[in-house]
């Protein structure tokens, strides 16, 4: 799911698809959230497209209409600062979006 803040494009995870929780799905076990987000996500928290890479991507994505595309509402902010907090807590790192939330209200 695409939202936008700022002059960025943020790439979140369906959070209302994912009504067990944040768990990602382990194909072997046949255990977690079937609808979790992609596994580089539990590592390195939620994609933040912005800057030249941006203009790139919009340019491949020619269909994109940048006008439609909400920004993140308080819930989806919760849920998705929620989410780089338990990246976060993982060994790996995390991008640190909760400072461009309080910046931009």
């Amino acid at each position: 799911m695409m939202r936008k803040l700022g002059n960025s494009l943020l790439i979140v995870p369906y959070f209302d698809e994912m009504d067990e929780g944040f768990e990602e799905y382990d194909y072997d076990e046949c255990t977690g959230n079937r609808y979790c987000a992609p596994h580089e996500w539990y590592e390195k928290g939620i994609l933040v497209i912005e800057g030249d890479s941006l203009k790139e991507f919009l340019s491949i994505m020619s269909g994109i209409n940048t006008s439609e595309i909400k920004e993140p509402t308080k819930d989806e902010i919760d849920l998705i600062i929620d989410w780089e907090e338990r990246v976060r807590l993982q060994p790996k790192g995390f991008m640190n979006i909760k400072n461009r939330f309080n910046e931009a209200i």
